[in-house]
């Protein structure tokens, strides 16, 4: 399946939002290259909706959401041969949304891929939970990644099912 196939499976909801272990948002709008540089859309809109903070009530150890990101999803996003989201942390509007713990076990190099196996030399990751618009729950996994020049925070391991879900 080509990547332009897979693009009408997202339904045309403006927003899209998850929980790591505080919350981030998603949204299919375009962001202006200058609004993204004044920071205009940083400061005005990092409150999460009202049907995101009953979902947080219901949850037992959800608290203190914050808006993480905006973006557009690419069709990289989209792919089922990708099977990723990813969130460059230079487009990030809070960057405080990980517990010191998350942050540690996030940026711990990985290990020497010479010197393990494949599968120790796998990068780590977060456990996570994310809550789709439709408020089904999906387990997935943050992870750490440099692309190019550019460090991305990159939800693996189950955005396929969020796709398909939405």
């Amino acid at each position: 399946m080509s990547s332009k196939e897979s693009i009408p499976m997202v339904k045309s909801d403006d927003n899209k939002f998850w929980k790591l272990d505080m919350l981030a948002e998603l949204s299919k709008k375009v962001l202006e290259e200058k609004e993204s540089a004044s920071g205009t859309e940083k400061s005005s809109s990092t409150a999460p909706p009202k049907w995101l903070m009953k979902v947080m009530m219901k949850e037992k150890n959800a608290h203190d959401p914050k808006l993480i990101i905006k973006k557009k999803l690419h069709a990289s996003d989209l792919s089922k041969v990708q099977s990723r989201l990813s969130m460059p942390i230079n487009q990030l509007l809070s960057s405080d949304f990980l517990t010191d713990e998350e942050t540690t076990i996030l940026h711990e190099p990985a290990p020497d891929p010479v010197k393990s196996t494949r599968k120790e030399g796998s990068k780590k990751g977060v456990s996570v939970v994310l809550v789709d618009p439709l408020l089904k729950r999906h387990e997935v996994e943050l992870r750490r990644w440099k692309m190019g020049e550019n460090w991305n925070y990159v939800v693996v391991g189950g955005w396929n099912n969020v796709i398909d879900s939405n």
